[in-house]
């Protein structure tokens, strides 16, 4: 299956399960939708050209390899996009979602067969969104982008920025695995009073289910600049 095959792209929604082919978004956005792929019988390898996205919003299996990836693949919180192997150095961009329910982290997952072998993510961008309605992450959040490679390339890609400022995001390879874990950024509160209005409103009332404090956390989540996070804070 190849989908934008013609180079003018579109959004192709799948209705149906696919099973056992070969994969391929020249160009275009593939959405997986809630249908499965390669549930019963694995897809074969898997490409991503510069010009597709993938967006994996069911999980998706193949047993082959995913042969390359130079444009982009998103995978949606709680889902997973499981590849025997990664051919080469892929220089596209992995894009995962992550949530925080009831005190939970939740996140998008690729995962590799060990007997794959090395996974090289060095050349690759990796991009997070929190999804809207999360709980606010705190310092020591962890989570599992990556799992199951024999090995990962000790140069790991550049850290995620994501669409917050309230974060940093530091990654790092546990025995194959590329872990990502959350900080608070520092650098955005401009005054004590402020830090300590943030460690009460993202620390200790993380979990609130008042109306009134899960605005102002997801009013600080959204926040593009420094002098807003500190305004929402006064």
């Amino acid at each position: 299956l190849d989908f934008g095959a013609d180079t003018r792209g579109g959004t192709f929604n799948l209705g149906g399960v696919v099973d056992q082919a070969d994969l391929t978004v020249t160009s275009g956005t593939l959405n997986t939708g809630a249908f499965t792929m390669g549930a019963t019988d694995p897809l074969g390898v898997i490409n991503v050209a510069a010009a597709g996205i993938f967006d994996v919003q069911s999980n998706v299996t193949s047993g082959a390899a995913l042969a390359s990836n130079a444009g982009t693949i998103n995978i949606s919180v709680d889902k997973t996009l499981t590849v025997a192997s990664v051919t080469g150095t892929p220089a596209g961009t992995f894009g995962f979602q992550l949530n925080k329910v009831a005190g939970v982290d939740h996140f998008g997952q690729l995962v590799i067969n060990p007997a794959g072998g090395n996974v090289d993510l060095h050349l690759s961008t990796i991009a997070v969104t929190q999804k809207a309605g999360s709980q606010p992450f705190l310092g020591g959040d962890l989570f599992v982008l990556e799992t199951g490679a024999a090995t990962l390339n000790p140069s790991l890609p550049a850290n995620p920025v994501e669409n917050s400022l309230l974060y940093d995001y530091v990654l790092s390879n546990n025995a194959g695995a590329l872990d990502m874990t959350v900080t608070l950024n520092p650098g955005i509160i401009t005054s004590g009073n402020n830090a300590n209005v943030a460690q009460g409103i993202l620390g200790d009332l993380s979990g609130s289910t008042n109306p009134q404090i899960i605005a102002i956390q997801n009013n600080l989540i959204a926040a593009t600049t420094s002098q807003r996070v500190n305004d929402i804070l006064e």
